[in-house]
């Protein structure tokens, strides 16, 4: 009997595979179209008048939540179990 292949384990992938995106980032800030698909989600969500969202983080919180502060939270009230934001008012 094989054991399963594991994909995770750097020293069991191929030498010519590139690197996860998520190596040294979360999946939420991964870019596509020079824009990260945490951005693509609150500004969609803004422009369906959603002006409060909790954003659960775990795998590299501190990226996420320095990233919301150095975007302004997009204009919207952004709170996290990690830390609150509310010091940016939700758009009008």
């Amino acid at each position: 009997m094989k054991p399963p292949y594991e994909s995770d384990d750097p020293s069991r992938r191929p030498r010519h595979t590139p690197p996860p995106l998520t190596d040294n980032r979360p999946k939420a800030l991964v870019e596509l179209s020079s824009r990260s698909l945490l951005e693509i989600t609150l500004t969609r969500l803004r422009t369906f008048g959603i002006t409060e969202v909790i954003v659960n983080v775990h795998h590299f919180a501190d990226q996420i939540l320095a990233y919301l502060e150095s975007h302004k939270n997009f204009g919207m009230r952004i709170e996290s179990p990690a830390k609150k934001f509310c010091s940016i008012p939700a758009a009008a």
